[in-house]
């Protein structure tokens, strides 16, 4: 077995914040995942119901090597610099203003994760919803995106992007 091959079946992800949980549980599989963040199973969390059962952990490097975690998966969440200085490999996802930069961030996360065919497949599913919306046409249909919070998104935002795209 070659040396690639072993770390591929050692692997163990840590998820630190709920935007790398998202990742993590549409690409690991469930028996890779050593926890996710606290917010896993939120009502903001896109892939809640999937999250149930997993454990849940801090966005510390203590945690990371408590649950023996190969690999940080992250957006914004803990600190980086110290998992990699502790030995535990760590992949950092750029934000995502547009669906380019989302296809990116899959094909990261599933290589990081060893998972690139689940990274092509989600890319596909995600090609086909848009090109879907797009043979609709417009909606006519004016929408404002306001968070609970009272913080709006405008131009050049994901927002913008998802609410273009529909």
């Amino acid at each position: 077995m070659s040396a690639l091959a072993s770390i591929a079946l050692a692997l163990r992800v840590l998820s630190v914040d709920f935007c790398a949980d998202q990742f993590a549980l549409a690409l690991a599989d469930r028996s890779d995942i050593a926890a996710l963040s606290p917010d896993a199973a939120r009502d903001f969390s896109h892939l809640r119901a999937e999250a149930e059962g997993l454990p849940r952990a801090r966005a510390d490097a203590e945690e990371a090597l408590s649950r023996g975690a190969d690999l940080v998966l992250r957006f914004w969440g803990g600190d980086a610099a110290r998992y990699e200085r502790l030995g535990v490999r760590t992949v950092t996802l750029d934000y995502a203003a547009d669906f380019d930069a989302v296809k990116a961030n899959i094909r990261a996360a599933a290589a990081a994760l060893g998972h690139e065919t689940r990274g092509e497949a989600l890319i596909a599913d995600m090609e086909a919803r848009l090109a879907a919306l797009s043979a609709r046409g417009p909606s006519g249909v004016r929408t404002l995106y306001v968070t609970p919070g009272g913080v709006t998104a405008g131009k050049g935002t994901m927002i913008d992007a998802i609410l273009s795209a529909a």
